[in-house]
């Protein structure tokens, strides 16, 4: 149902935020869907952010896949998967 990722930036080091999130969903690791993207939507200052999708997602799933676009370098300190 959620999905939410901590990314941190800090230009110097060249870590970036990514410009975008999809998730994919498998029940079986072979086959995928997306479930989502989402843009991010801050300025990308040196800070750290929550990536998350702000409406419940529907799908059923046992592997989850995160796909992050735009950048060179990411840091991220945690996956969150919410299910029910």
């Amino acid at each position: 149902r959620w999905v939410s990722l901590h990314l941190l930036h800090y230009a110097l080091a060249g870590i970036e935020f990514p410009d975008s999130m999809t998730a994919e969903c498998s029940i079986d690791n072979v086959t995928w869907s997306a479930i989502g993207t989402w843009n991010l939507p801050i300025s990308k200052g040196d800070s750290e952010y929550v990536f998350s999708n702000n409406q419940p997602l529907s799908a059923q799933c046992r592997y989850v896949r995160i796909t992050l676009t735009g950048g060179v370098w990411h840091f991220m300190s945690e996956l969150e998967v919410v299910g029910n």
